[in-house]
């Protein structure tokens, strides 16, 4: 550091953000005066200039902040089809925004290869760096791996120190909350010993309770046992007279199974008898009703036969009447 100097000067990638994905691209136009020092006016210029001739440091470049603000942008507004423009994709404090627009008020980053064709003077440059096209020029080829890595350094720090103050809030939050949620546990577990301590005396007052319980439950089926033992005896006697009347009872019912066996064969010779006695009586009702179709068509033909013979017998008698009135009419006549 010096007196005669303005140690604060800064160069120019210190003070541009550029979005990530164009930082190749922009910093390929910008790469001649990334390293300018950017100072306030020709004074601070000149006399960095003479410190650094003082100390034979070789040279430098600046900016110097009043000389642009004072210059108009008569060129400002200008838009490229196919392209957004380089200050839409940069971000810098509003001290440095006429030093920003001196740079790249005339330079778009190409969203293809058409916008080439028509840049009208402007620089066009490809989104990752891979050409810049002046007025009369092209320059391009392969993208190095370090290319984007030179722009933006300070303002990059800046906003991961904003990231890492506004994540430390966060976890400064999370450590009270949990310290919170800390003692609060403490004071639960407390609390939950005098519980458990309470809860373990009722318990152990439920089962003496138990206990006593039991224990006259026990004198009770001791006493119920020896009434049960009791019982037992009374049935085991009772069982043995059961056994010896069932004894009987079998002899009785083999007895009666014999009897039945008896009368079962009975029963099929009478049902084998009754089986040829219906059938010769089928047989005999079939004579009969044959017999008896025949009378009947018998004495059908009796009742036709006499009623032919009344038909003719009142027919006689009518021709013997007509035959006794003509002779008497005739007897009368002689």
């Amino acid at each position: 550091k010096n007196e005669g100097w303005n140690h604060q000067a800064p160069i120019l990638s210190d003070i541009i953000y550029v979005k990530e994905e164009y930082r190749a691209a922009v910093e390929n136009v910008l790469e001649p005066y990334l390293n300018y020092y950017v100072v306030n006016n020709l004074t601070e210029g000149l006399q960095a200039v003479h410190l650094l001739d003082a100390h034979k440091k070789g040279k430098a470049n600046f900016f110097l902040l009043d000389k642009i603000n004072e210059s108009s942008n008569a060129d400002q507004g200008h838009q490229l089809e196919g392209a957004v423009p380089a200050l839409d994709v940069i971000e810098v404090d509003s001290n440095y925004k006429q030093l920003a627009a001196h740079l790249l008020q005339n330079v778009f980053i190409a969203h293809d290869e058409a916008a080439l064709e028509n840049s009208n003077g402007f620089v066009v440059l490809e989104k990752h760096g891979k050409y810049v096209k002046g007025r009369y020029t092209l320059t391009g080829g392969s993208v190095g791996l370090f290319e984007g890595k030179k722009i933006g350094r300070a303002k990059n720090l800046e906003k991961l120190q904003e990231s890492i103050t506004a994540q430390q809030s966060v976890v400064d939050e999370l450590s009270s909350q949990i310290q919170t949620r800390h003692n609060e546990v403490i004071g639960y577990n407390a609390d939950l010993k005098e519980a458990q301590i309470r809860q373990t005396e009722q318990e152990i007052l439920q089962l003496n309770n138990q206990l006593f319980s039991i224990l006259n439950k026990l004198e009770n089926l001791v006493h119920s046992q020896g009434q049960a033992q009791s019982r037992i005896e009374d049935l085991q006697g009772q069982l043995e007279a059961s056994h010896a009347a069932i004894a009987s009872v079998r002899e009785e019912l083999q007895e009666l199974n014999e009897n039945l066996s008896s009368y079962t064969s009975q029963l099929s010779e009478a049902e084998a008898a009754y089986g040829e006695i219906e059938q010769q009586y089928n047989e005999i009702n079939t004579q009969y009703n044959n017999l008896n179709l025949q009378v009947t068509r018998e004495q059908s033909k009796i009742n036709a036969l006499k009623q032919e013979l009344n038909e003719n017998l009142s027919s006689y008698t009518s021709q013997l009447s007509e035959a006794e009135a003509a002779y008497g009419e005739i007897e009368q006549q002689y």
